[in-house]
């Protein structure tokens, strides 16, 4: 018996329009047996699949179809779908992109190819084609949400406050809404209208684990460390793994200083996905802090090389050096920024030891300083890595603490490792004033994340200009015109020395440091430098937020720098303490 196909399609598309899944399943399926190349059968079949979850299948039969009818628009976009659903953007892209072509005014594939394009992380190409969706489909509310995130992203705040309060007025009843609007108020600094807006997307819906997350971040961020750890808690009530989550308590708690219950939350978030960088990174910082120093350099290593590593991780078959490797050809590589590259070059002499042919790439700014106080070694700027012929194995010169600093008594008898131009010192010290105390002094960090934090306002150092005998010269690099404006106001006993670019000549810098009788900073570049100098160094602290771990001092001295003095916040954010506390150390140096 001959099977009429086309009746049985009719039957199939009615069935489907009635929403009679199966049965059009079913009958698609015969004719799938029958035509393994019939394109109707396979394209309601794969709408079908993709309609009860079977997403793999989907794509399978939609990927048949598309082969057979590859000018069918629905087709593509169906297919992208099914693509997406598995997670696999890249290929989705190509799809809606053909999508589009063949039907130019379907605003759910501009939608789709615009939140396919922010998986990947293209912000900029996926907001243009977000646009085209409005413009096709004016005040869609999931097009405009995602616009708004685009604009968060790409730094554009007034756009994406802009948009995402229209779509709270368009739809107030909206949970997104107001939670990408409490991300651009984050984004800009706004804390309490971030937390009034994720309060109201919580209201509405107060199962999405990650409006609890978001508004914990606002928390943390405002030092309201309890609500931060109830926001949490939440979180993760309704996601006991998310990565996220337990990232961010187990941070607090590290501030905290409650190690042992962060370390199991470390651990938990590690049972969950062995491989994230972030988690085994938090997991280090606890061991250093604990100076459980071995154990901190094991889980350092998983850090992130892309993020961390100038020009990313090394993608050559070259091998990453361990110390069976005596005889290689050693390229070690500078990584995150110059004060980072400072401290572990203070194991450049431990490693010179053993391998004899040595290169090193820092930032180019360094390299003279470092030319001076490592002659042997062959420097090299980051900007330009050496081809592969020219090494064996490389290193990331923090790993050079899992070889050299693995426990306390590793670290050598204290002395200054860098050493400055002398004639420039001299050039310096001649600028300065004789019978006065001469403080260098850096008051802001320009860390991306925590700058804040570990930064101070020029007003709070105006009690310091008042001692009596001491004369300040300004060591800040990239000075911001107000500070320097306020001080001038203020007849602030401070002044610049002359010839001296604090951000591009490091190795001036370093000699002007020497030509101070001290140098008092916050924790930045200046600090790493003046430590490494063995200057005297003044050194006021954050509480937590901002302190690395590498200040911590061990049995009242600092393991990196014997030469910093720490002066540390009681309270977060308030420096009224530790400047009263340097006031009168500096008082008594004048004395």
């Amino acid at each position: 018996m001959t099977l009429n196909i086309p009746s049985l399609l009719t039957q199939a598309y009615n069935a489907f329009q009635s929403g009679q899944l199966e049965i059009a399943e079913n009958l698609t399926t015969n004719v799938i047996r029958i035509q393994s190349g019939n394109f109707d059968a396979l394209f309601l079949n794969g709408i079908i699949q993709g309609l009860k979850g079977h997403h793999a299948a989907a794509a399978k039969h939609l990927k048949k179809a598309v082969y057979l009818a590859p000018q069918h628009p629905y087709a593509q976009y169906n297919l992208a779908k099914a693509l997406i659903e598995l997670g696999r953007h890249k290929e989705a892209v190509e799809h809606l992109k053909k999508s589009i072509t063949l039907e130019p005014n379907n605003p759910e594939s501009e939608l789709n190819l615009g939140l396919c394009l922010m998986k990947e992380g293209l912000f900029d190409s996926a907001l243009k084609h977000l646009e085209r969706a409005l413009n096709l489909n004016p005040r869609h509310i999931e097009t405009m949400v995602n616009c708004a995130i685009c604009h968060i992203e790409l730094g554009n705040i007034a756009y994406a406050l802009e948009t995402a309060l229209l779509t709270t007025s368009l739809s107030p009843n909206n949970d997104a809404c107001w939670s990408v609007l409490g991300a651009a108020h984050l984004k800009n600094n706004n804390l309490t209208n971030a937390i009034t807006c994720y309060q109201k997307a919580i209201a509405l819906d107060n199962n999405n684990y990650k409006y609890y997350l978001s508004i914990g971040k606002c928390y943390k961020q405002n030092n309201d460390i309890n609500n931060a750890i109830e926001a949490y808690e939440a979180a993760l009530k309704l996601s006991p793994t998310n990565i996220d989550c337990l990232n961010s308590l187990a941070t607090i708690l590290i501030r905290q200083q409650k190690f042992e219950n962060a370390e199991h939350i470390l651990k938990k978030a590690i049972d969950s996905d062995p491989n994230n960088s972030d988690t085994h990174v938090n997991l280090s910082i606890l061991h250093f802090l604990k100076f459980e120093l071995d154990l901190g350099w094991n889980e350092y290593e998983f850090r992130d090389k892309n993020k961390y590593l100038y020009g990313g991780s090394f993608q050559s078959s070259k091998r990453q050096w361990d110390p069976k490797y005596t005889n290689d050809r050693l390229l070690i590589w500078g990584e995150q920024g110059i004060g980072d590259q400072i401290i572990y070059a203070s194991m450049l002499n431990d490693i010179s030891k053993i391998v004899s042919r040595l290169r090193v790439g820092v930032d180019d700014r360094l390299i003279n300083l470092l030319g001076r106080s490592f002659p042997t070694l062959d420097l090299t700027s980051i900007k330009d890595r050496p081809a592969n012929s020219t090494f064996d194995s490389y290193l990331p010169i923090a790993s050079l603490g899992r070889y050299f600093r693995n426990q306390v008594t590793d670290f050598p008898t204290p002395k200054p490792f860098l050493k400055a131009d002398y004639d420039k010192i001299s050039a310096f010290k001649a600028q300065t004033h004789k019978g006065k105390l001469i403080c260098g002094i850096s008051w802001k960090s320009k860390n991306n994340t925590v700058a804040e934090s570990k930064s101070m306002l020029a007003s709070d150092l105006m009690p310091l200009f008042k001692l009596n005998g001491a004369h300040f010269f300004n060591l800040q690099y990239l000075p911001e015109q107000e500070d320097l404006e306020l001080f001038f106001q203020q007849k602030a006993p401070i002044q610049s020395f002359n010839d001296l670019d604090t951000f591009n000549d490091i190795d001036g810098l370093a000699a002007a440091i020497m030509a101070c009788d001290v140098v008092v900073t916050v924790s930045n570049t200046t600090a790493h430098l003046s430590g490494a100098l063995g200057k005297e160094t003044l050194l006021l602290l954050s509480h937590s937020v901002g302190k690395f771990w590498y200040w911590n001092e061990y049995q009242g001295r600092n393991l990196w720098y014997p030469n910093i003095k720490v002066f540390q916040q009681k309270i977060e954010g308030d420096w009224s303490y530790p400047l009263a506390e340097l006031q009168k150390y500096l008082e008594q140096k004048i004395a």
